[in-house]
């Protein structure tokens, strides 16, 4: 039975767990049209700014904007400046409310269908974080604002992804654990601090540090060789042949091949050599009118792209100065150079993906072809370019443009570079909405996922405290990042904020006030149900004792009155066994007597010998016999007479 009891208690905690753990898990966005509660993503764009150190163009003046960078020529690091790339930083959070048609009622629960025309009569509204209700509106502390005081509002406002909300009352700015610390969040914190020289900065979505030259890793600590890792190419063996670049020899680098797997490598390359000059990454250079190269970071470094010519219809054809393809010679054309394109560019493009994959050359550039003979066709060496997932030379192109050819066969060409950057930042679909709960409760969430038009580079989450955890009273900060190969960030950002039971916090979630306020019911039932539990096991106890007393004084009553009449001559008692006589007094086996009854044979003491005491020992009188002699019945009966006639 009690095991029945004991499963069916267990029974019911996992029942009331699973019951309590609904709430937690609550995606955004998502409508509950058991409760009446929508949520819905809000989503935060603006742009932040990365710093990084490279050839000065001018001569630096601040001290404060000198750095150093690795010379590849020399292997060497030199003087350079601090140069910036913006990138697209989007923060995806949660905002709750009731459902179209819904209003809370005064425990903030969504259970009250609107009536418009009810409306400006409404004196019950609720109002949140301690605001007060007066005819039907809120009226705010300060540091919040909205109808029903649910936005806090922190003056200056919160900095480095720190969020603004209320606690104790007040409105406070709650920063990224262990990486932003002060009123604002504007202090960045490296625990346990930048080693090597590195120092700690502002990061894009964190705090970070950035390393002198040779060290590397999330603090600094690890030691590395000049140079970058080069773009793999090759698949490579797929087992490690390395783990850091100190078991490399010379100047190669432990890096990642096309399998993944480290390898030993020589550094990538940072320029190419043509004509023993150096050219940088990227840098398009024409050999002739027909072939162009283009600088990349490969062991090939130049990839070089030789225009086709069009088939022509005349009979004969020549070749003309500064032109990559022969034209008709059988007719007379008129004196110009023909067909030419209006605006070719002269320098590297650079176009963004949007939510695509790729870019369209001839939507993005749209050239066009000038000739007094009419319109020409531009055909394109490439139409459609997909950017890769990297940040790397293999997203930089060379794209050749030809005009269809006129008459005489003359034809308009074009050779560009085109650089294609990702502007778009990965996109959370879901994202947790905010948890409140108390302190000896577990929380829980499930797990936001991100998506990238080119893909995702890195994903982390940043807080102090593990999902399915308890987590301390306060509220924090969980981010989940992810990061694509341009270095765009997406954030997905909510609070956890937990309180004590009982707390009498006015910026309490509504719900938690009612748990809190069902609780305290609970509390206030359950100690009144054990305080009379307490009396009436009590007074059990009681009633239990006096029984128990007055049986025992009964029994012992009846043990009294049944003594009165016993006689007990427990000198002379043995134990008798059949067939056994009894010991001798004088032997250690026998009956114990006084030292002075015991005597060296087996003949019992003369009774005039004995002490009157101890036959009067318990209130029994045996007179004292002076003779050893058989006595007559007859006379011992009258002496009983005489002695109890005596007595009266």
């Amino acid at each position: 039975m009690a095991k029945q009891i004991i499963m069916i208690i267990v029974i019911v905690c996992i029942l009331l767990v699973l019951a309590e753990s609904k709430r937690y898990h609550r995606r955004c966005p998502s409508r509950d049209d058991e409760h009446h509660v929508c949520r819905y993503l809000e989503k935060k764009t603006y742009q932040a700014t990365l710093q990084f150190c490279g050839k000065c163009q001018e001569t630096a003046v601040d001290y404060s904007q000198i750095c150093h960078y690795l010379d590849f020529k020399t292997w060497w690091f030199e003087q350079g400046c601090r140069n910036y790339k913006t990138v697209d930083v989007t923060v995806l959070f949660c905002i709750e409310k009731c459902c179209d048609g819904w209003t809370r009622d005064e425990d903030g629960q969504c259970s009250i269908e609107d009536d418009d025309d009810d409306d400006d009569d409404d004196d019950d509204i609720v109002c949140e974080n301690g605001g007060s209700s007066d005819n039907g509106h809120c009226s705010c502390p300060d540091g919040f604002v909205g109808k029903h005081c649910e936005t806090p509002v922190c003056t200056p406002q919160c900095l480095n992804n720190g969020v603004c909300t209320g606690r104790d009352g007040k409105t406070v700015c709650v920063c990224s654990e262990g990486r932003f610390t002060g009123k604002q969040c504007e202090t960045p914190v490296c625990d346990p601090g930048c080693q090597n020289g590195g120092s700690c900065v502002v990061g894009t979505y964190g705090s970070l540090c950035t390393c002198v030259p040779g060290f590397e890793g999330k603090f600094c600590e690890k030691r590395i060789k000049d140079g970058k890792c080069p773009v793999p190419t090759d698949a490579g063996l797929c087992v490690n042949a390395c783990r850091a670049d100190s078991e490399c020899q010379n100047k190669q680098k432990c890096c990642k091949n096309s399998c993944g797997s480290l390898q030993c490598m020589a550094p990538a390359l940072t320029e190419c050599t043509y004509k023993d000059k150096q050219y940088p990454i990227g840098f398009l250079r024409k050999n002739d009118s027909c072939t162009s190269c283009l600088c990349k970071d490969t062991p090939n470094q130049w990839d070089c792209v030789t225009m086709g010519c069009p088939a022509l219809t005349c009979d004969k054809t020549k070749i003309t100065p500064n032109a990559c393809c022969p034209v008709c010679d059988d007719t007379h054309p008129p004196s110009g150079n023909g067909p030419s394109f209006r605006h070719c560019p002269k320098e590297k493009l650079v176009i963004h993906t949007h939510e695509e994959s790729f870019i369209d050359i001839r939507k993005s550039v749209n050239l066009t072809v000038v000739d007094s003979s009419g319109v020409f066709q531009v055909r394109y060496s490439k139409e459609i370019i997909k950017a890769v997932s990297c940040s790397c030379s293999k997203n930089i192109h060379i794209v050749t443009a030809q005009s269809k050819p006129d008459i005489y066969g003359r034809i308009a060409s074009c050779h560009f570079s085109v650089h294609v950057l990702d502007n778009h930042p990965p996109i959370y679909s879901s994202c947790p909405a905010d948890i409140a709960a108390f302190e000896d409760e577990i929380i829980s969430w499930d797990k936001p996922k991100a998506t990238d038009n080119i893909g995702i580079k890195s994903e982390k989450i940043i807080s102090d405290y593990e999902n399915n955890s308890k987590f301390p009273e306060g509220t924090h900060v969980v981010m989940y990042v992810s990061v694509d190969h341009e270095g765009n960030v997406g954030v997905c950002r909510f609070l956890v904020a937990i309180y004590k039971r009982g707390t009498s916090d006015p910026t309490m979630p509504s719900e938690l006030k009612k748990e809190n306020r069902d609780n305290n019911k609970m509390n206030i039932t359950l100690s009144v149900v054990g305080l009379l539990a307490g009396v009436v096991l009590l007074i059990v106890v009681v009633l239990c004792a006096l029984y128990c007393r007055r049986m025992k004084k009964r029994r012992n009553e009846q043990t009294t009155g049944s003594d009165s009449y016993a006689y007990n001559n427990e000198i002379y008692a043995t134990t008798h066994t059949s067939g056994t006589p009894p010991p001798s007094y004088g032997k250690a086996g026998g009956m114990k007597l006084p030292p002075e009854y015991i005597t060296g044979d087996d003949q019992p003491p003369m009774y005039e010998e004995l002490d009157v005491k101890v036959f009067s020992k318990r209130g029994i009188h045996n007179p004292v016999y002076d003779t050893s002699v058989d006595l007559d019945v007859a006379d011992i009966e009258v002496q009983v007479q005489k002695e109890e006639c005596h007595k009266d």
